[in-house]
Formats: C-alpha cells, sequence, structure tokens
C-alpha cells in the first residue's frame, strides 16, 4: 500500500504569503518517506497496521503535548491548534488493534523541537494538519488492503479547517521575520518526523522479510 505525500494532498494551493511560504518550505524538505507514510508503505496485515500507528502515536503524542503546553501563545487565535494532532482518535484505533492504554502509554516517542513562540506553534500545527490530508487518501487505501480495519484517525479532520488556520495564520504573520519563524518550525518538525518515521521502519523491517 503506497500513499502519496502528506503536502501534495491538500485540496488547494496556498494563497497568502505565509502559508506559500511555509507550504513551499515544507515541500523542499518532504518525501514519500516521510511522516505516516512511510510507516504505512506496505502494510500486509492487523499486526503490521497497528506497529504503523503506534509509529504514528510516537509522532502525535509529542507534537500535541508541546502544542498544548504552547496554549497561552495561540488561545488567542480563537482555533484549538493542539487538536489537529487527532490524538484521541488515534489511541481509539490503537485499542482497536488490540494495544492496551498500558500498552499505548508506553509506547516509544520521538523528540521534537521545543515551541517558544506563536510563530513556532503555527508552523508546527501547519505539518499536523496537512497530515489530514494525507489521511483521506490513506484511508481509502487502508480500506482497500484491510478491510474492516479502524481508521478513525485517518477519518479525522480535526477541529480547525484548512481555510480557518490560513486565516488565522495569515493575519499573525503579517511580516517577513516572523513568517521566517514558522517556516523554521515546520521545516524542523517534518525533519524530525521524517528521521522517527525511518528510523522505526528500518527497526521494524526485519519483521517483514
Amino acid at each position: 500500500m503506497t500513499v502519496s505525500s502528506i503536502a501534495s494532498a491538500a485540496p488547494v494551493g496556498p494563497s497568502g504569503r505565509a502559508i506559500r511560504r511555509i507550504w513551499e518550505a515544507v515541500l523542499a524538505v518532504h518525501s514519500d518517506e516521510a511522516h505516516q507514510l512511510h510507516a504505512l508503505r506496505d502494510v500486509r496485515d492487523l499486526g503490521e497496521y497497528r506497529d504503523a500507528l503506534s509509529c504514528l502515536y510516537g509522532i502525535h503524542q509529542p507534537v500535541e503535548a508541546a502544542v498544548a503546553a504552547a496554549s497561552p501563545l495561540w488561545r488567542p487565535l480563537g482555533v484549538d491548534l493542539a487538536g489537529v494532532c487527532r490524538l484521541d482518535s488515534l489511541r481509539k484505533d490503537l485499542a482497536a488493534t488490540g494495544l492496551s492504554d498500558a500498552e499505548c502509554a508506553a509506547l516509544p516517542r520521538c523528540s521534537v523541537p521545543p515551541i517558544l513562540s506563536l510563530p513556532d506553534a503555527l508552523g508546527v500545527a501547519f505539518t499536523m494538519l496537512g497530515s489530514v490530508f494525507g489521511g483521506r487518501k490513506t484511508c481509502e487505501r487502508v480500506a482497500e488492503a484491510l478491510p474492516g480495519a479502524p481508521t478513525a484517525f485517518f477519518s479525522d479532520t480535526g477541529p480547525v479547517s484548512w481555510r480557518r488556520f490560513a486565516e488565522v495564520t495569515e493575519a499573525a504573520l503579517p511580516d517577513p521575520a516572523r513568517r521566517e519563524q514558522a517556516v523554521q518550525a515546520a521545516v524542523a518538525t517534518m525533519r524530525c518526523v521524517a528521521s522517527w518515521a525511518a528510523a522505526w521502519t528500518a527497526s521494524t523491517s526485519p519483521s517483514r522479510a
């Protein structure tokens, strides 16, 4: 099961300066071997699917925690940036594949860059929101390859629409310096999760031989 890239899966091209700048930077470092897509290549059974979801949990849990901890920075925007990680839905899918709450809590997690400013938070949230669009295609592929497999996470569009996120991002990043802060945060997050997903896949690949 091979899935297309996160960034290219978004429904429309960016229009505002901030979103366009982040978008272009993320595309420059993105590849099909990154994030959820690497872990979900060629999943053959429910056990491998659970392993792929576990990889995603190791990304989304620390990112959500970091964004939530920075809520004083973004809460005034009136959007739930932490919710874009859709962690509750991911936990639900892991439980449905047989992982207990204790096992889920014990899963390894990647180290994510700190969020020190509002531009940081918006850049990180951009990468997580982008995975919503990739998730739509992934949901279809999972349903085709593993009928009946839980797909709450990939079906979950989260609490923030792309249009609303773009609006608040443009308003919050009116000048080039703040836009570049968001760009650096988005790029750092993409590199972090790509490295995590590649390492996870390498560590589990012998079991797929």
